[in-house]
């Protein structure tokens, strides 16, 4: 089977948005199958369209060869997908967050999102793989290391906290992010535990 790399965005982001069609090229050149989960309405973001816009995205049934990537809300957005999937799926091959958060913001169309615990769920995440890449100057997660013990407490999680890299946004110039990619190729490459 083929790997396959979904990413789930975050809100208001598009094909276009920041770094994402960089993944799409650089995924593509080495071979990698590259999927978008195109959100309906990414500017007004829902809960439950949201994430069967994402399940409408995975091949079940090759489930065991997939990487879910999400971004910022998109991350939730996988947490509350993968919820709605029968408990005996297999295991996805990996899933990364980047920029994640544990916690409601006080924004109303992000925190309708919260209807599970993120780290609670994250414990029991189906994944062979599961890694968090955060910065360390996130304005809008201010608390990255408490943010971080949260998510990792109980879990199986590996972590790589990138200096200056804000919430890896299109408005703090983020339009590459060749961490995310070489940390895919690995995953791809591994067939160990852990990498």
């Amino acid at each position: 089977m083929t790997a396959r790399v979904i990413l789930s965005p975050c809100w208001t982001g598009t094909r276009e948005w920041g770094w994402y069609p960089w993944l799409s090229r650089e995924l593509t050149q080495n071979g990698v199958p590259f999927g978008f989960a195109d959100m309906p309405n990414p500017d007004l973001p829902d809960v439950d369209t949201w994430s069967s816009a994402l399940l409408d995205r995975i091949d079940h049934t090759a489930i065991q060869e997939t990487i879910l990537v999400g971004h910022s809300l998109g991350c939730i957005n996988i947490l509350n997908a993968i919820a709605q999937l029968p408990p005996n799926k297999p295991h996805f091959k990996a899933v990364v967050f980047i920029a994640p958060f544990t916690h409601p913001l006080g924004v109303t169309a992000v925190d309708t999102f919260f209807t599970l615990s993120v780290a609670a769920n994250l414990s029991k995440l189906p994944a062979r793989y599961t890694w968090v890449i955060a910065s360390d100057n996130d304005p809008y997660i201010p608390d990255t290391w408490a943010n971080l013990e949260r998510l990792n407490k109980g879990s199986k999680a590996n972590t790589l906290v990138l200096h200056g890299r804000a919430h890896f946004s299109a408005a703090s110039g983020c339009t590459e992010l060749p961490e995310l990619s070489t940390l895919i190729q690995s995953i791809l490459e591994c067939d160990d535990e852990y990498i």
